[in-house]
């Protein structure tokens, strides 16, 4: 009798010493997301988190990106699942709370429809991303930012996190945590074009990011196994899933061939968030549709947010290393390096290391950017890699430029002001 009475079959989960049956409330109410939060007093710099949701008693839970159990999230469900208001959630909430020197973000929006209203925010490391091209130049640039994180800590002892880095340099200087929120990932993955180039960075950063403070947060309506890589789906600490048309989709979110939970969510928010354990949540309602002037009086807010923290810089500029992809900087190298370069001969076509004769002009920017470094203790090959991208497998391009760098700061400590 009381079963037939149930519009949606109760959820039945096993936990340690009993069987749990979730049955769904008659009357079913939003969790507004102005309702649990007010951004008064100064943000824990130290422990980035973004909105979970409220559990079945009541309770607000939040995600914890600092936590090992965490770190990376993969997430899915089907069109009306709430997935788009919980990404929405999770980005207001970063910028309203943290301001740029603690938290940068890195959005990519293929379907053009869900990040277009967080564009110009000071927090952007770079304009959302909205096709696979661009997206696949975010990658790899995060790619970038997180070998040389690696490689300031190795310039400090017993530094190995961004945890660690921060507990000892802040609030003097604060390496921020880059947050990358790609939704959609289901169309970038099966892009011809780029899929390979997107699948080695994400393996890259899955393998080694959340340690540097880079947090992948990975979203799709569709979670086809012979799309998305196993080794992709298993690097991610937690899940995120919204209710899915499939019992088999709900097992690839979870990670568990058996667990086709999220097959029986209501939708419209409710989902399963699993770390060490699963919890059933409901993810908050920005309603930046039904109430627009409070979602932009938080960004505006969020713009204008007084930042009284210094911020670690690795001096990557995004602008600069897209360029350089495609050899907008330079024709020597494959582009590899941005090249402030003044004078190209064009040389023997058999000759790829000398197929241009240039000389290296170091503006402004560049002459900034190596005695910033050098100031910093940085050794000439980290100087090179920074500010050029070139290492030692670089051959002779690396030669020159490193030459150019060791000449320029030798003429410094002299006294000189002359561009070499």
């Amino acid at each position: 009798l009381y079963e037939s009475a149930l519009k949606v079959a109760p959820m039945v989960s096993v936990v340690p010493g009993g069987v749990v049956f979730d049955i769904p409330r008659l009357d079913r109410q939003f969790a507004y997301f102005r309702d649990y939060f007010t951004f008064e007093g100064e943000p824990d710099i130290y422990s980035v988190s973004i909105p979970g949701g409220v559990d079945v008693d009541g309770t607000y839970v939040e995600i914890p990106l600092y936590s090992d159990n965490v770190t990376h999230i993969l997430g899915g469900g089907r069109t009306r699942g709430g997935k788009s208001q919980f990404e929405k959630a999770a980005i207001l909430y970063l910028v309203r709370r943290y301001p740029p020197s603690v938290v940068r973000l890195a959005l990519s929006d293929v379907k053009r429809v869900t990040f277009g209203k967080f564009d110009g925010l000071p927090h952007l490391v770079a304009p959302v991303a909205r096709d696979a091209e661009s997206t696949a130049n975010l990658l790899d640039y995060l790619v970038e930012e997180m070998e040389l994180r690696y490689q300031e800590f190795e310039r400090h002892s017993s530094i190995e996190t961004i945890a660690q880095y921060n507990s000892r340099f802040a609030p003097n200087c604060v390496m921020p945590r880059v947050i990358c929120l790609i939704d959609e990932c289901f169309d970038l993955l099966s892009d011809d074009n780029y899929c390979d180039r997107i699948e080695t960075a994400l393996m890259k950063l899955l393998a080694k990011a959340g340690g540097a403070g880079i947090h992948v947060l990975l979203y799709t309506q569709r979670p086809d196994k012979n799309v998305i890589d196993p080794l992709i789906r298993s690097n991610f600490p937690a899940k995120t899933a919204f209710v899915t048309t499939r019992p088999e989709d709900s097992c690839i979110i979870l990670g568990d061939d058996k667990d086709k939970r999220a097959v029986y969510l209501l939708g419209y928010g409710d989902f399963l968030y699993k770390t060490t354990e699963v919890l059933r949540l409901q993810a908050l309602y920005v309603a930046d549709d039904e109430d627009p002037e409070y979602f932009q009086q938080l960004l505006l807010e969020a713009k204008n947010q007084n930042d009284p923290h210094t911020a670690w810089k690795s001096g990557l500029d995004f602008d600069e290393f897209a360029a350089s992809l495609y050899g907008e900087s330079s024709s020597n190298d494959n582009g590899k390096f941005k090249a402030i370069t003044a004078t190209k001969t064009k040389q023997s076509k058999t000759d790829f290391e000398g197929s241009f004769s240039f000389k290296v002009q170091l503006d402004e920017e560049a002459r900034n950017s190596i005695l910033n470094l050098h100031h910093k203790g940085y050794q000439l090959d980290e100087i090179v890699k920074a500010v050029f991208n070139l290492s030692r497998q670089d051959g002779r391009s690396y030669k020159k430029f490193r030459n150019v760098v060791e000449e320029f700061l030798n003429n410094f400590k002299d006294g000189g002001e002359d561009d070499i």
